[in-house]
């Protein structure tokens, strides 16, 4: 049974305007999903005119507030000692790149799979910013990229719920790193990578939690790991 939704509070203002003018344009034949369900993606700066139906655009945190929280948090890890050269894996678009960027580390190598998020990032021009459009899953591929990094200070990586299986190999890969910052929206396999990263000789530190999902479960963390 479908349910309509008049209405949602845990929204941000913007979205649920949004939400109320979509629903006034109903029924709308542009709409009509070519299979089991029709996705329409709006968010904050986004007018009802420009929502994207049954497309993709480059990830980005849902809760703006929480993500202005979790960026301060890291520009404050980065304040005392920006590193020389960062390694950035799953950049996305460059939510957390201009981080890194405005704390003056001189080179970051900021990698993306998602080949539209790789241009969006591209588009900003951040500076000492280098752009590396690569899928992370590949083996070979992350060996090449530990070549390119090998003298990286820092790591600083976002992945999506399954984390980074990867971790630990990467890691070895990489002597000259001295900290890692991870974000997580998973427990789980924050945990996992966690205890890979120890493995290889490196100390958690701190871990932050955000609240970026209210009235829900699910929360994103933050930490930082030392050598």
């Amino acid at each position: 049974m479908l349910a309509p939704i008049r209405d949602c509070p845990v929204l941000t203002a913007p979205n649920r305007a949004t939400l109320a003018a979509l629903r006034a344009r109903l029924p709308e034949p542009a709409w009509r999903p070519r299979g089991a369900r029709l996705t329409v993606l709006a968010i904050d700066d986004r007018t009802p005119g420009q929502v994207v139906v049954d497309g993709a655009v480059p990830f980005r945190q849902g809760n703006d507030a929480q993500n202005e929280a979790l960026k301060a948090w890291l520009a404050q890890q980065l304040a005392n000692d920006p590193p020389a050269f960062a390694l950035e894996l799953f950049a996305g678009a460059g939510n957390l790149t201009e981080v890194l960027a405005a704390a003056g580390v001189a080179r970051v190598m900021a990698v993306e799979g998602d080949a539209a998020a790789c241009s969006a990032l591209g588009a900003r021009r951040l500076p000492g910013v280098e752009v590396v459009c690569a899928d992370l899953r590949d083996s070979a591929r992350l060996r090449a990229l530990a070549r390119s990094a090998g003298e990286a200070e820092l790591l600083l990586l976002d992945p999506p719920r399954d984390g980074f299986r990867a971790l630990p190999a990467l890691l070895a890969a990489l002597p000259r790193l001295a900290r890692i910052l991870y974000v997580s929206c998973d427990l789980a396999t924050f945990a996992r990578d966690a205890a890979g990263a120890v493995a290889q000789g490196f100390a958690l530190r701190v871990v932050q939690p955000f609240d970026f999902f209210p009235h829900t479960p699910h929360i994103e963390l933050a930490a930082l790991f030392e050598r």
